[in-house]
């Protein structure tokens, strides 16, 4: 049995920057909401917006390599690292719109 890992990685913005048109229409409501609402997952149509992205990343088949080029940076690491059940991982991320809404989907998605 292997021991748990600690992960330690930062988060970009590439999970909002690839949004499709439906997706960008909902990130322009939300991201317009203070940081603290955003933070807090209570700004105007986050909640929705971030099911839309977690459907989608749950969607990608991470073991193969088309399901890698689609996924952002941050999930290539941790697909590629392994990522078990007893493995912490810490999430850097900006104070930013941006920032903020994709490491919450990011860590709703591990």
């Amino acid at each position: 049995m292997s021991r748990p890992k600690l992960i330690l990685t930062p988060v970009g913005a590439l999970v909002v920057n690839r949004l499709p048109d439906n997706e960008k229409r909902l990130w322009e409501r939300v991201k317009i909401g203070d940081l603290m609402a955003i933070r807090e997952g209570q700004a105007k149509g986050q909640t929705a917006l971030e099911n839309m992205i977690l459907e989608r990343l749950q969607g990608l088949n991470l073991g193969s390599e088309t399901g890698l080029q689609q996924a952002s940076p941050e999930i290539k690491s941790l697909a590629k690292i392994g990522v078990a059940q007893d493995d912490q991982v810490v999430l850097y991320a900006s104070e930013t719109p941006e920032g903020i809404l994709s490491a919450r989907v990011i860590r709703e998605f591990i």
